[in-house]
């Protein structure tokens, strides 16, 4: 009669699950050789871009607040009622 051998049991579930894994593409180290860094005056633009928009989110004048406005503009046209939620309504109403 044979014997439980856990080491071997062990092996076999662990090399089981090691061929079936599939390794993530971030993970890879091709990834990291092929994308380079942003350069200084790359991340300069990307921040005073990011300032810009905020600058207009604030103001009330970003892509979301056009589209907010349409959106109410053509509810209200048609008469059908809405309530605004979620993070507009705290960001007007606090």
């Amino acid at each position: 009669m044979p014997t439980y051998d856990a080491a071997r049991a062990r092996a076999r579930r662990t090399s089981w699950r090691a061929s079936t894994r599939r390794p993530s593409p971030i993970q890879g180290s091709c990834y990291r050789r092929h994308v380079a860094p942003p350069s200084a005056s790359d991340r300069e633009a990307a921040f005073w871009q990011g300032v810009t928009h905020s600058g207009r989110f604030f103001m009330g004048d970003s892509d979301v607040h056009r589209a907010l406005r349409k959106l109410v503009a053509t509810l209200a046209e048609h008469a059908i009622p809405y309530a605004i939620v979620g993070a507009m309504a705290l960001n007007e109403y606090g």
